[in-house]
């Protein structure tokens, strides 16, 4: 038994040793089974390595690349994607910027409809001119300084809230920072070759001095941004080749001082290279004609007032000066007369003093020379107290006169800066195109009584009493009409009426 028991178990392990190379089917089931059995031991040995999650997310995440783009995943590591010129995932698969080290020769990625929340990831990609990275939620501009080559960037519609770190792409022409958080138009000064700049839908108030260093933009956006000022406008003219501006483009909203009187044109007069104004065709000469003679009459109308205004002015100095001149005549007349009497009584007092005679030989000689020398001292003590009366005398008139000129003069001084504000506000007028207006008010007009009671109210004797003020006197009262702070305040009650009733409507609900 011992025996047969032996050449069994060999003839088993022979089997083994010869069947485990073969392949599995279903007729060699006792012989896969033998092989299992022996080398249980052999697999106890060896450990398989287990795939990280991390590793297999983005396995998952490259396969979905790959299948977006004609690409085969198996072949990735043997350089299938360096041919690859064209890169682009659009709305899903892709929430993360990894892989790019596989397509080192990309001119052209497109990221978008993604959940992307920061740029990096790009290092291999020296030689991309096209980066689109839209409708994600990238906070910050990062890393892109060695793109050496970038022609054009698409940030729109992320939440980015700061135009930054892209001092370094020198060769940047076309930029697109639409539908952000941006709220100042910063850091671009060194992108001289920049031709096309996108900024709408964002929270800028003001340009400014910001596209001074880019005078070869063409291209303009502004649309959607809380601007306000027609005069803020004018810093465009130092863009001498910007073709197309748009401040109320359909796509976006309009901005609040597109909606201003005389805005179209403001802007065809000071920017006569434009051919596009908010999409629309303006390269007709007909409406820069039309434009640059409507601006010519408005600055004659003002020409005219402002002039009005000088003459006025000279005809109100001239008469002051007459005035001044009639009410100083008689002070003069007293200065003068008052100047010859003293110098009478001053010859008078020499006189006296050179009349003494100080050699006398006899006593009674000089008793009687005694007796007339006390009367003499007398006589111009006198004198000198009668200059001296003079000369206080004089003094007060020239006091009313210096008191007199200093008022001419503190009135002139008012009148002119009068006309100065009044000029200020004509030009201010112009330069807004009449959105900004200024009406002196009456007491017959309505809001001047209102105005006057509701300051008058307002004032109490007790606060400036120790200042010596006990009631305040309303000289004038000048009425502002601003149509940008009218309209503001227009819709701000809209907003707050509109709130109030869906509060009142949900609460009676």
């Amino acid at each position: 038994m011992s025996t047969t028991s032996n050449k069994t178990s060999s003839s088993n392990s022979s089997q083994s040793t010869q069947v485990k190379d073969l392949p599995f089917t279903p007729s060699s089931g006792l012989q896969s089974a033998a092989s299992i059995d022996t080398d249980t031991s052999q697999e106890e040995s060896v450990k398989i390595p287990k795939k990280s999650p991390m590793k297999g997310f983005q396995d998952e995440i490259l396969r979905e690349v790959c299948a977006n783009n004609g690409l085969n995943f198996n072949k990735l590591e043997n350089g299938e994607g360096e041919s690859l010129g064209v890169f682009e995932m659009f709305f899903s698969g892709y929430p993360q910027l990894i892989g790019l080290k596989y397509f080192p020769n990309l001119h052209t990625l497109t990221v978008i409809g993604q959940t992307v929340d920061k740029i990096q990831g790009l290092n291999s990609l020296s030689k991309l001119k096209e980066l689109w990275l839209c409708e994600c939620e990238i906070k910050k501009i990062e890393n892109l300084s060695h793109l050496k080559t970038l022609h054009k960037l698409y940030l729109y519609s992320n939440k980015i809230n700061k135009i930054e770190n892209l001092s370094t792409l020198t060769q940047l022409e076309v930029l697109w920072l639409n539908n952000n958080h941006i709220e100042n138009i910063e850091n671009i000064s060194a992108l001289s070759k920049l031709k096309e700049i996108n900024l709408a839908e964002n929270n800028i108030k003001l340009i400014g001095h910001s596209f001074d260093a880019n005078i070869g933009l063409t291209e303009l956006n502004l649309s959607g941004n809380p601007l306000s000022s027609l005069t803020d406008l004018t810093n465009l003219i130092r863009l001498p080749f910007l073709k197309s501006l748009s401040f109320k483009d359909p796509q976006y909203q309009p901005c609040p001082v597109s909606i201003l009187c005389n805005y179209s044109i403001h802007l065809l007069y000071h920017l006569p290279t434009l051919q596009r104004l908010d999409t629309y065709d303006v390269s007709s000469k007909q409406l820069a004609e039309l434009a640059e003679s409507t601006v010519n009459k408005k600055k004659m109308y003002y020409n005219m007032r402002v002039k009005t205004i000088h003459c006025n002015l000279t005809s109100v100095i001239i008469k002051l000066e007459k005035y001044r001149d009639l009410l100083l005549e008689f002070p003069h007349q007293k200065i003068m007369t008052l100047v010859s009497a003293i110098k009478e009584l001053e010859r008078e007092e020499e006189i006296q003093v050179l009349s003494a005679d100080v050699n006398s030989d006899t006593e009674s000689e000089r008793d009687a020379k005694g007796i007339k020398e006390n009367t003499e001292a007398k006589s111009t003590k006198a004198i000198v107290e009668k200059i001296q009366v003079l000369k206080k005398r004089r003094k007060e008139w020239e006091e009313k006169c210096a008191q007199l000129t200093a008022h001419c003069e503190d009135s002139v001084k008012r009148i002119k800066e009068q006309s100065e504000r009044l000029i200020s506000r004509l030009t201010i007028e112009l330069e807004t195109g009449g959105n900004v207006r200024f009406e002196d008010g009456t007491p017959s007009d309505v809001w001047f009584s209102s105005c006057h009671d509701l300051v008058l109210s307002r004032f109490c004797s007790a606060d400036y009493r120790d200042r010596g003020i006990m009631g305040i006197k309303i000289h004038r009262i000048i009425r502002i009409h601003h149509r940008m702070l009218r309209t503001k305040f227009d819709n701000k009650l809209n907003d707050l009426t509109d709130d109030k009733t869906v509060e009142e409507f949900s609460s009676t609900k």
